[in-house]
């Protein structure tokens, strides 16, 4: 199968050279690099070109400026459309992949013909490059290497799944991409939404990325304690959730009564936990777990007990 990476840049010159390389070490090189920059004002284009000149990658790796700033999400987009692989890779400017992550993964589509959207699992770190073992961090691989089938409610629950860790059928996406056009919706999040309602979204059981989290990018510092429990930061990121709930009903993105039931019950449960933590009362909160049951997050639910309890 042709192997396709689309990146999008954007005044990503701090970690840009260390995600390029970590690409190009690789068990199984990718045959097309879509890099697609958004107008970056930093040294994001020269660091890229220096790279691809100094490797001789000409030929398989392309960068593209943006005539104008489209943004994160219409970027992606755009960047998608032009690969031309069976399987696409998404990357960040800012990761870290190890060094048999398109190799493994691509196995995954090689032996499951349903897989439209396959994910690994992945670790975190800080701008500094050190670990981050945090609260929040992402389920902890066993390295099992087991194949796991992910589902739409699985998708709403956690929201653990990055770009960074995602591949997907070319093909598949063909037959909606006209769907991505002005869409509000996280390419991600769109992305294990469509391939779970399908029942082809799986994760394989080894951690083959290390995702950054720092104060220039999307995901930003979050796993901080100092950060997780504000109660005004926590409220607001409810709301945007609820936004975002809302434009997957206005974009008609799921299709099945499964999809669209998990929808309209993560919708109410974001209500209602937002309810809860309004109240300011603990006895609200545990009372809206247990409503949830295991629908909510345990590590979730503790944090929205240490932000009620906070004064003032």
């Amino acid at each position: 199968m042709k192997i396709s990476i689309c990146m999008c840049t954007y005044n990503g010159a701090r970690f840009i050279e260390a995600q390029l390389r970590s690409i190009y070490e690789q068990t199984l090189a990718p045959d097309e690099v879509i890099i697609c920059d958004d107008g970056s004002s930093d040294a994001t284009l020269s660091a890229v070109e220096a790279f691809i000149a100094s490797h001789t990658l000409e030929d398989k790796w392309h960068l593209y400026q943006n005539p104008q700033n489209l943004g994160y999400l219409a970027n992606f987009y755009a960047a998608a459309a032009m690969c031309t692989g069976d399987i696409v890779f998404f990357s960040d400017q800012d990761d870290i992949w190890y060094p048999g992550k398109i190799e493994k993964m691509t196995e995954v589509f090689e032996s499951k013909p349903e897989a439209k959207v396959v994910s690994c699992k992945f670790g975190l770190l800080d701008g500094d490059g050190h670990d981050i073992s945090g609260m929040m961090s992402p389920t902890h691989s066993n390295e099992s290497a087991e194949i796991k089938p992910l589902t739409i409610e699985a998708v709403f629950r956690k929201c653990e799944w990055p770009a960074m860790v995602l591949a997907f059928r070319r093909k598949w996406y063909d037959e909606w991409k006209g769907m991505t056009e002005g869409s509000k919706i996280p390419h991600d999040y769109l992305f294990c939404s469509k391939a779970a309602e399908e029942h082809g979204f799986f994760q394989l059981d080894l951690e083959l990325a290390a995702h950054r989290l720092h104060g220039d990018n999307a995901a930003r510092e979050e796993h901080r304690l100092s950060v997780l429990l504000k109660k005004d930061r926590k409220l607001s990121e409810i709301d945007d959730y609820l936004t975002l709930l809302s434009s997957f009903e206005e974009e008609g993105v799921l299709q099945t009564p499964e999809g669209k039931e998990a929808l309209s019950s993560k919708k109410q449960e974001m209500l209602d936990r937002k309810k809860a933590l309004e109240s300011g009362k603990i006895t609200e909160v545990i009372a809206n777990g247990r409503k949830y049951g295991r629908k909510i997050r345990l590590k979730t639910l503790i944090c929205d007990i240490f932000i009620v309890r906070q004064k003032g």
